[in-house]
């Protein structure tokens, strides 16, 4: 029995971490397919979700990506790495309005210097867009 859990345990740590290999190793398309595997384990973890809609952004799947960024963002409604992320896939997709609100909603709950630069570059294309 108790070998039996250990061996549960051993797999699910595995499951999580060989998507990240595969990531680190710029194997996108085998780290979403390792990704999808996490969250079917679990699929109430932010980080598999964030994790997987940085790996379909590598591959410029953006509409995928956003609804990954989004899943995150409705499990972990703090994570202002998320909202930067996310930002980014928006100013992609043409919704520089959509971009500059994430941009702000990552300074405010992370008011660094890295944040502040994208809100500005934000600010700037948002303006630069209503021209």
């Amino acid at each position: 029995m108790a070998s039996s859990i250990l061996l549960s345990i051993n797999t699910q740590r595995q499951t999580k971490m060989l998507p990240n290999i595969k990531h680190n190793s710029e194997d996108y398309k085998g780290a979403i397919a390792d990704y999808n595997a996490a969250i079917r384990l679990e699929p109430n973890n932010a980080s598999m979700y964030h994790n997987r809609a940085n790996a379909k952004l590598m591959l410029d799947k953006y509409k995928e990506s956003l609804a990954d960024y989004n899943e995150t963002i409705r499990l972990e409604p703090n994570n202002a790495s998320t909202y930067n992320n996310r930002a980014n896939v928006k100013y992609k997709l043409g919704d520089h309005k959509g971009a500059l609100a994430d941009h702000k909603e990552a300074t405010r709950l992370d008011p660094n210097v890295e944040n502040y630069i994208d809100l500005g570059i934000s600010w700037f294309v948002n303006t630069l867009s209503k021209l």
